[in-house]
């Protein structure tokens, strides 16, 4: 018995196998696009609410002017000056931010604006101990050299922290 080849039945086997093998690709391919699309999206609105809250401390620190006020504290103490540490009642629920609140997803960021972020975050903690520990009245229990030293400390630290925050800003504006 001899077997004969069918060429339209292996030709249509043929394309039929193409078929499925491009289809596939295709499949693949879309699948890996929409993932990517999601991933920037994802990036994107994480970039945008960093952003909306960077700006938001930024603003209202100029508004209130408490870098002014610090400073002018500073200068009070080392002019001799008997002048307590100002006390505005700082409250700060880092656990509210949005910062703290995404930071399991701060890596989908790129490495550089994902080290300022965490860097910035630890400084912003120093500063906010510092007012916190000023509100209680701690540094008034210091000498008044001890207290400008402490001042002077919080204050080069606060202008880390306001100059970290504006670079993270534009940082975050380049993601896509």
């Amino acid at each position: 018995m001899t077997s004969s080849i069918d060429l339209n039945s292996l030709a249509t086997a043929a394309i039929a196998l193409l078929s499925a093998v491009v289809g596939g690709f295709i499949s693949l391919w879309g699948t890996a696009y929409l993932e990517r699309q999601r991933e920037a999206r994802e990036r994107q609105n994480l970039a945008a609410a960093l952003i909306a809250e960077l700006e938001g401390l930024i603003h209202i620190e100029q508004e209130v002017g408490y870098r002014a006020e610090y400073q002018r504290c500073l200068d009070q103490i080392k002019a001799g000056q008997p002048e307590p540490m100002p006390n505005y009642g700082y409250e700060w629920d880092g656990g509210r931010s949005v910062y703290y609140t995404n930071l399991p997803r701060i890596g989908i960021l790129p490495e550089n604006v994902t080290s300022k972020l965490i860097r910035g975050a630890g400084a912003f903690q120093v500063v906010v101990v510092d007012r916190q520990r000023m509100d209680r009245g701690d540094w008034n229990t210091q000498t008044p050299e001890r207290r400008a030293d402490m001042l002077a400390r919080h204050l080069q630290m606060y202008d880390q922290v306001m100059a970290l925050c504006t670079e993270i800003v534009a940082d975050l504006r380049k993601v896509g």
